[in-house]
Formats: structure tokens, sequence, C-alpha cells
């Protein structure tokens, strides 16, 4: 039980992290970029996906971060639907989640805010060209404009 509890908390976490890393377009200056358009995770503190989340040895027990695509729209809104795979034991099962909400941009920063989130699950970012990167808790999240 304390397992599910602390998987869910680091999925919420990493939905609040990702939804962060979505914006830019091919403008230079960081203020003039709209983070309006759909973008893919790429890369987690320089790795490629699956990104582990939580490995534990004894018993077996793993989260991995297998995709994460959000979705910026025009009107304010963002839906970001990303895939885990967790391994307890000899049982392996994957789950997709989705978790949408609001956000602002200004001078290149973008805010998210998930729907009934409160202040602790707000997530930013920096927008340059068509890369936003977000680091919350030494972990670096980099996601690309599809």
């Amino acid at each position: 039980m304390r397992r599910l509890v602390i998987t869910r908390r680091l999925l919420l976490t990493i939905g609040a992290l990702s939804a962060v890393a979505c914006g830019g377009d091919s403008s230079t200056g960081p203020g003039d970029m709209s983070a309006v358009g759909s973008f893919q995770l790429q890369t987690v503190n320089g790795s490629v996906l699956p990104y582990t989340v939580v490995s534990l040895p004894s018993p077996v027990f793993k989260v991995e971060l297998l995709s994460d695509l959000v979705v910026i729209r025009s009107d304010g809104s963002y839906t970001q639907t990303f895939s885990t795979r967790q391994t307890q034991g000899t049982t392996v099962t994957t789950d997709t989640q989705a978790v949408s909400g609001t956000w602002t941009q200004s001078d290149g920063k973008v805010t998210f805010t998930p729907n009934g989130g409160s202040p602790s699950t707000l997530a930013r970012g920096i927008v340059a060209g068509d890369v936003l990167t977000v680091t919350v808790t030494g972990a670096v999240f980099v996601y690309r404009r599809q």
C-alpha cells in the first residue's frame, strides 16, 4: 500500500513537472515565443526515455516514464498524456494518464497549473527556440515541439 501511495505521488509530480516543458517556436528571443502546440518529452537528465523514476532492489519495484505528450491550446488550456511502466516483483503493468489545466506565458517563462491543483503543483519552465527546459528537484526535463 505504501508503494502505491509513493507511486501516485511520483506520477503526480511527473505530471506537474512534465506539463511545464512545452513551448517555443523558431523565434530567437525568449519573450516573443508562443507556447501553443504539441510537445514531446525527449530526455530526462540527458537520457532518452524510458526514464526510471524509482527503483528498489528488494523486493523488486520500479516505475519508468515511457512517454509524455503535452498539447498547449491558444485558449489557455493544456492536456498532458503520459505513460508509465511499473514493475513489482515479476508483475509488469503499463498505465496511461491524462492531466489537464491552464497555462500562462510571460517573457519566455511558462507556468502550468493542473486542474484542481494547489500552488505547490505549479510547474514552470524556460522557453528557448523549440525547446522548453524544466529543472525540478535536480531532474531536468527537455521537451521539443512536434
